[in-house]
């Protein structure tokens, strides 16, 4: 049974435009998710990595066969990484850029 590593990303962000952070990608899977204030939600990516998304949070993800993009527009997410994928997981809120490389994180 081979162990898994993951990796723990915080991120709390506000107010980010999805249209101007999309660049160059024409994402093959595009998904929105979001929770209403008081609610709490966990979320499973495709990729097999999960997410808790807290009280009043919007979230987008992009993925395609180069990279795995998540834009927290609102709120706040826990990130729990499969890096046995190979793309880059990038994720994009508020101020910064957090990325996810062969279980390296890089800012």
């Amino acid at each position: 049974m081979k162990i898994r590593k993951t990796y723990k990303l915080a991120l709390i962000s506000a107010g980010l435009a999805i249209s101007a952070c999309e660049g160059k990608h024409n994402y093959a899977q595009k998904y929105y998710y979001y929770t209403e204030a008081g609610e709490q939600r966990t979320i499973k990516l495709p990729d097999g990595s999960t997410v808790e998304l807290n009280t009043d949070t919007q979230m987008h993800v992009l993925f395609d066969d180069e990279i795995r993009k998540v834009i927290v527009s609102r709120g706040q997410a826990f990130f729990d990484v499969i890096d046995t994928d190979k793309r880059p997981f990038v994720v994009e809120g508020g101020t910064g850029t957090a990325k996810v490389i062969k279980g390296e994180v890089r800012r």
